[in-house]
């Protein structure tokens, strides 16, 4: 952290990470009262060619700016087929979006509002792609409007971490090898949730003291935010400062924390936690299936990784599973090649199926 401050205090350059901020246009527009802040790039459609939005969602601590590395990769992905118009919302009460003003806003509610916001935008079917809070949101969003969604791409899943004895014994007894690494040794698994789930405890619980705190210092918040992308990245098991910077530039990792610095977001943005886990929303919406086409990119540092098969137990038509080679917690962010390359891997499987199924349907109306 001494190194940090030290090149925040004497190298680090916001006006030149401010024109990088400014690569695609920004946008605010006012919905259900608060003003809600999102990155739009509108693709330029050649002649024969269609327009597929994808709506990509941020979780915590990390912001709109994760997605950054990956967008020119979609963009250069354009086909004479098809083009990408990528939507980066900040959640409301992240970053540059307003934060809520009355107790309730779960991630129900954000989802609400980003349904809202895509409809404002005049995109009428659309793909959505979300890790972390951003996993919660569109899975939600998909449950709400399912005719609207064409696919939904997720780099981890909602689901629970505490099984049932039946399910151990379901793992332990038909699982793969591999999947059943993801839970087991029991007790080196339920080790690894107490030692990364502090945080977690304490930002359900007391939001407001925790974020006063980080409010007040920037290095403070900078050591509490960094700290989660060395863990969720995989720097636990190696030297942390080495790792993290392997993964991530300073300049990427300041510009995110200046995200919520410069706005005062960090109390806001952790009260999700409090507002999610007392919600009754979240009961009911965590058992509803999810039966639109989904894709799901298993990084091997994810903080905790659930076993294939227990997927297939929520969502319903899961087109694509991708075990991939490496990379953790902020996909798009560490790995923007293949985080980029599996979702178009993924939207070019679903947009074959949806043309095969069109070919169907006349062949049998021609009949």
């Amino acid at each position: 952290m001494k190194d940090v401050v030290e090149y925040w205090k004497t190298k680090f350059d916001w006006r030149k990470q401010e024109s990088i901020l400014n690569t695609y246009p920004h946008y605010k527009t006012k919905i259900s009262g608060l003003d809600v802040h999102f990155v739009h790039h509108k693709a330029e459609l050649k002649e024969g060619q269609k327009e597929l939005a994808i709506m990509m969602v941020h979780g915590w601590p990390g912001s709109f700016y994760e997605f950054y590395p990956a967008i020119p990769r979609f963009i250069s992905a354009s086909t004479d087929e098809y083009a990408f118009s990528i939507i980066c919302p900040s959640i409301p009460g992240f970053g540059l979006s307003e934060a809520p003003h009355k107790p309730g806003f779960d991630t129900f509610a954000a989802a609400r509002v980003l349904a809202k916001l895509m409809d404002r935008l005049g995109y009428q079917s659309y793909y959505l792609q979300g890790g972390d809070w951003g996993s919660a949101i569109t899975s939600a969003l998909a449950i709400m409007n399912p005719s609207q969604i064409r696919g939904l791409h997720l780099n981890i899943f909602s689901t629970t971490i505490v099984y049932s004895p039946f399910e151990y014994i379901q793992a332990k007894l038909f699982f793969p090898e591999k999947e059943q690494k993801k839970i087991f040794p029991v007790k080196d698994f339920f080790f690894n949730v107490l030692t990364e789930s502090g945080y977690f405890h304490l930002q359900v619980t007391r939001p407001h003291s925790v974020g006063l705190a980080l409010n007040d210092s920037p290095a403070g918040l900078a050591a509490y935010i960094l700290e989660k992308f060395a863990m969720w990245s995989g720097c636990q098991t190696t030297d942390t400062a080495m790792c993290l910077e392997s993964s991530f530039s300073k300049d990427d990792l300041l510009t995110n924390v200046m995200i919520y610095w410069a706005t005062h977001s960090i109390t806001s943005s952790i009260r999700l936690y409090y507002e999610d886990m007392h919600s009754p929303n979240v009961q009911i919406v965590g058992r509803i299936p999810i039966t639109v086409p989904t894709g799901i990119a298993d990084f091997p540092h994810e903080l905790f990784r659930v076993p294939a098969p227990f997927a297939y137990t929520r969502f319903v038509d899961i087109v694509q599973f991708s075990e991939m080679p490496r990379g953790g917690h902020f996909a798009a962010f560490e790995e923007p090649q293949l985080f980029a390359n599996d979702v178009i891997k993924f939207i070019e499987k679903v947009e074959k199926r949806i043309s095969l199924q069109k070919a169907e349907a006349i062949s049998k109306l021609q009949s």
